[in-house]
């Protein structure tokens, strides 16, 4: 038997039981080559650093892994690892969003709870976000700063930023966000959301999650980028 067949049967086997999470570590397991071998890639980039530490970055490929064996259809012709191969160039996304952290130069860095703490004053005193004149006016900062701040700011606290590492994000104005959208959600949203912020010193994973929900995967991705929407209407609101 082949090492193709070898993976089909194991994904059978997986999907047939109905896709539980608990029955996943084999197939994984399959594939350690396939990842470390991605993982390696981003080493080679010198994408493993205080940005991106290894273990976040790998997990990140796992979990794309996971979405690859979820959407597999063995009748569309393609392997098993050929699928797995193209999912994982989706961890592209994720390795930029976070290197875009380290864009901001140094003296923006230092200056960024001074941005948001202006800019959540004014907002609160106009009853809207202030406007870039507004901002430059009581920073007393040029209005070419004021504008490479937002845009950083904005850039850091992407969606894909979101869906692959919440906790990361640390801004005053998140701090605010995160109290307020628990209003917004569904209660499954809800139970996403709780897990993600329940440890921001060792963030949970896609798969522990599916796990203590007794969802898939594929449906905590879902509900990830919603609750990433409904954010980034309060974020850029």
């Amino acid at each position: 038997m082949s090492r193709a067949d070898d993976d089909l049967t194991l994904w059978y086997q997986w999907n047939q039981a109905g896709k539980p999470t608990e029955q996943l570590a084999p197939l994984i397991r399959r594939f350690d080559g396939m990842v470390n071998k991605q993982l390696n890639v981003y080493k080679s980039k010198g994408g493993i650093s205080g940005n991106i530490p290894e273990p976040a970055l790998k997990a990140e490929i796992q979990n794309n892994l996971v979405d690859a064996f979820d959407t597999y259809n063995p009748n569309m012709g393609a392997q098993l690892a050929t699928h797995a191969q193209n999912h994982l160039k989706k961890t592209h996304r994720y390795y930029v969003a976070h290197q875009n952290v380290a864009r901001i130069t140094e003296p923006y860095v230092n200056r960024i709870g001074e941005f948001n703490r202006t800019q959540s004053s004014l907002q609160e005193g106009l009853g809207r976000p202030p406007t870039v004149i507004e901002l430059a006016d009581k920073l007393k900062w040029p209005m070419s700063h004021v504008e490479t701040m937002q845009k950083s700011i904005r850039r850091d606290l992407s969606p894909h930023s979101f869906q692959a590492d919440p906790v990361s994000i640390r801004t005053s104005r998140f701090e605010e966000v995160k109290s307020l959208i628990p209003y917004e959600l569904t209660p499954q949203e809800n139970a996403v959301f709780e897990l993600l912020m329940m440890s921001p010193d060792k963030p949970i994973s896609k798969l522990e999650i599916a796990s203590k929900l007794n969802i898939s995967p594929s449906r905590v991705s879902k509900i990830n980028k919603k609750i990433a929407e409904k954010m980034k209407g309060y974020l850029y609101g």
